[in-house]
């Protein structure tokens, strides 16, 4: 009975999808608190740009008034494991919902942008 092993446990491809993305937004927080005001602003900017050029792309321009209303809760936290297009592997439907109402935010040539949750 000294020779029996326990069986090594299997680990299924959504769990080891699921550890890599929180250790991967554990990474993120770190960064977050040893940024400074002036990356902060930098990466903004750089995300500001970022969204424009990929809402002329990828959204036509929407002429008039646009009324945009964005679903933004707490119950869209499924991740898109594999997502093509606006949204990265990882990102939850929320971030895609939000991202794609942003995008026809800067597409509008008027609109107001609300986020319900």
């Amino acid at each position: 009975e000294g020779g029996n092993k326990p069986a090594p446990k299997k680990v299924s491809k959504d769990a080891e999808k699921e550890k890599w993305m929180l250790k991967k937004e554990e990474k993120q927080m770190q960064l977050i608190k040893t940024l400074n005001i002036s990356h902060i602003e930098a990466l903004r900017k750089a995300l500001d740009k970022a969204v424009n050029i990929a809402a002329r792309n990828n959204i036509p321009p929407l002429k008039g008034r646009t009324l945009i209303l964005c679903a933004y809760g707490l119950d869209m936290k499924e991740r898109l494991t594999e997502a093509k297009g606006i949204s990265q592997k990882g990102s939850t439907v929320r971030d895609a919902a939000a991202l794609f109402s942003i995008m026809c935010h800067q597409a509008a040539e008027e609109s107001r942008l609300f986020f319900t949750q």
